[in-house]
């Protein structure tokens, strides 16, 4: 009888252990915007010389975007500097 309670307590705290940890591993670590858009950036191989701000629309006025950061620690772009913009990310030349 009390090999039998023995056995039914370790089969339930290794039930226990596996479920805590399968739970554990399935939470995922969220990555901020701007860390997404740093990693994009190295990843694609562009030319990151200016500063990386976002830029909310698809307004082009001819070669010109209005480029401000929203970031405070990035710093603003100058408006209406040279650049390009996709996925509403714009890149800013100095």
């Amino acid at each position: 009888m009390k090999n039998k309670i023995l056995g039914v307590a370790i089969i339930a705290a290794l039930t226990i252990t596996a479920s805590w940890n399968f739970q554990q591993n399935q939470k995922q670590t969220k990555l901020s915007d701007l860390t997404l858009a740093n990693v994009e950036a190295l990843a694609s191989g562009e030319d990151t010389s200016g500063k990386i701000c976002f830029y909310p629309g698809t307004t082009t006025y001819d070669e010109f975007i209005p480029c401000d950061a929203e970031y405070p620690n990035i710093g603003k772009c100058k408006e209406r500097k040279w650049g390009y913009y996709s996925k509403d990310k714009a890149q800013c030349f100095e």
